[in-house]
């Protein structure tokens, strides 16, 4: 809110002056009240307290109080998303060992064909596995990043199966390879 005295170019009161002062070493009051209770502007009050050397006089309980209720609500908004983040990886991660539909649209007339196989094939797994290891391991770092701000322990079992899909993925990879390499060799 504004102050409510206009700018008149006058000086100040000494008398007013000292009592802004006063309450400013008082403390327990903000700025905007202090220039209200004298109808001043902020910035006189702020102006004035900085010339005395007064800079941290004044009350900022409910900035602080504000500030706190942001970054409580804000780790709750990331504690969402990273439970999203792992149950996402655990739905890809199930997908791997259900049927899949595999199709193809196309010919002359633009025909769909398709049908359900028990597994997916590789390449999907492939992409299953690697979309799965991303998403567990942006939930890592979202619960790392809280868990570092508030100190608290190592991440355990999350951390293992992450690693676990990692070595998992690199080994499908490899075997993905060196199919290829014995299919493009021939008989």
């Amino acid at each position: 809110m504004a102050s409510t005295r206009k700018p008149t170019g006058k000086a100040i009161p000494a008398k007013t002056r000292d009592a802004i002062l006063d309450d400013v070493r008082a403390g327990g009051l903000s700025v905007r009240q202090i220039a209200e209770k004298h109808r001043v502007s902020r910035s006189t009050v702020s102006t004035y307290a900085k010339a005395a050397g007064l800079h941290g006089g004044f009350d900022r309980t409910k900035t602080a109080a504000a500030t706190a209720a942001r970054v409580v609500d804000l780790a709750a908004r990331r504690a969402e998303v990273s439970e999203l983040l792992l149950a996402k990886a655990r739905d890809l991660v199930e997908q791997i060992d259900e049927p899949h539909l595999v199709f193809n649209i196309g010919g002359k007339d633009n025909t769909f064909t398709g049908r359900t196989l028990d597994k997916p094939p590789t390449g999907d797994i492939r992409n299953l596995m690697q979309a799965a290891s991303t998403a567990l391991q942006r939930h890592i770092e979202l619960d790392k990043f809280d868990r570092d701000r508030n100190g608290g322990p190592a991440a355990g079992f999350v951390g293992e199966l992450a690693a676990a899909l990692g070595v998992a993925y690199d080994q499908m990879v490899a075997a993905e390879s060196e199919g290829q390499a014995a299919d493009d060799a021939g008989p």
